[in-house]
């Protein structure tokens, strides 16, 4: 049915521990083209950036950035991490 309409499916998990639903929501997200979200229930992104910026980015792991699953922020995560790294090298140069 969705072959011939191209209808993309973007699915939200909320405070679901259950794998197999999680799983199941980002399978249907992929296969539809969709995008998969999964609220962060142990990450509080304000305290983060708020360490990350008080601190003058000194170290390149700390503040601790958590795995996220959800597609946006998995991604937003890895171009964390590679700012992160990006700035470490500058400051060896």
């Amino acid at each position: 049915m969705n072959e011939k309409r191209s209808i993309s499916v973007n699915t939200i998990s909320f405070n679901c521990t259950c794998s197999t639903a999680n799983n199941f929501l980002r399978l249907l997200a992929s296969e539809t083209g969709g995008r998969y979200h999964r609220v962060q229930e142990d990450f509080d992104a304000e305290i983060f950036v708020h360490k990350l910026l008080s601190e003058g980015f000194n170290d390149s792991e700390y503040p601790h950035l958590p795995t996220f699953e959800g597609d946006d922020l998995r991604k937003l995560g890895a171009e964390i991490t590679l700012a992160r790294k990006f700035l470490q090298q500058a400051r060896v140069w």
